[in-house]
């Protein structure tokens, strides 16, 4: 028998912005760091640069390993900002790896912010550089 993931909508803490933003910053979260999924401009920052780092580490687990990302919560500190707490779940473990990080919102778009890419990068021997000025 197989397993079946049940996937609850983000816990919010305080107001959201709108009543869309929440799911959207779980989905920057999920296509950013989601095994097979594509690194885009319409969820990460600095996407073209990223997608090698993402990719970098990736291959660090081998092809067999799955990662998903479970969002805990998300708090809204400024409408354009939003701090989430997640896990990156690895082979549909019942726990994940604790990360807490931020997205912003850009051109109405909500995207992982690329200090967050480079923190979870960061446990797997990734360094990503600070951005030029």
């Amino acid at each position: 028998t197989g397993k079946t993931e049940v996937t609850l909508p983000p816990r919010v803490h305080g107001p959201a912005p709108d009543d869309e933003a929440p799911a959207a910053v779980a989905k920057a979260f999920a296509q950013t760091f989601g095994s097979g999924a594509v690194v885009s401009n319409d969820y990460v920052e600095d996407a073209e640069e990223m997608a090698g780092y993402i990719g970098q580490a990736g291959s660090r687990y081998g092809p067999l390993t799955q990662f998903t990302v479970r969002i805990d919560a998300i708090r809204f500190p400024d409408p354009d900002i939003a701090e989430v707490r997640f896990q990156m779940v690895m082979n549909a473990g019942p726990s994940g790896f604790p990360f807490q990080g931020a997205a912003r919102r850009r051109d109405g778009t909500w995207r992982v912010t690329r200090d967050t890419v480079a923190r979870v990068l960061g446990t797997a021997g990734v360094t990503v550089p600070h951005r030029p000025v």
